[in-house]
């Protein structure tokens, strides 16, 4: 797609009419519920709200493929196998043969990391155990605080 996907329009004292948005939608190619209303709030946190009022929330997921059914929360298998395909951990027996080619691997990381990668690398050093026992040095460190850049 070489055009736009949605279309934040905003109209300072009242609200889009549904006329004018499937106009927008028309002439930028686009479906009328891509036209979204940009509102005025009063603080930050009220954004996501009014997004979700003009259901951009709803717009924005149909393009991320997650591997959950939307209503039920049931695993898309299909999805989710395509998601695997990715996943650092999995990735490790399927690309073995080029771990082995490595002379040293270490992973580090603070045993409070804000982005929790310390699960990650409990989650890696098991794998990477097996798959490389005996042909790759290699090392694990978790941190008591936190690396601060």
């Amino acid at each position: 797609m070489t055009g736009p996907m949605t279309i934040f329009a905003r109209i300072i004292d009242r609200e889009i009419p549904a006329d004018a948005r499937r106009k927008i939608g028309l002439f930028c190619n686009i479906r009328q519920e891509r036209v979204i209303q940009a509102i005025d709030v009063d603080t930050t946190y009220a954004t996501p709200l009014t997004y979700h009022a003009e259901n951009f929330d709803v717009e924005v997921l149909k393009h991320f493929d997650l591997p959950i059914e939307e209503h039920t929360g049931r695993r898309r298998t299909d999805v989710w196998d395509r998601w695997l395909s990715f996943d650092p951990v999995t990735m490790i027996e399927t690309h073995a043969d080029a771990w082995r080619t490595l002379d040293w691997l270490h992973l580090e990381c603070g045993k409070r990391d804000e982005f929790h990668l310390q699960f990650g690398l409990r989650i890696l050093r098991e794998p990477f155990t097996t798959t490389l026992s005996g042909k790759v040095d290699r090392s694990a460190h978790q941190y008591d605080k936190r690396n601060q850049a």
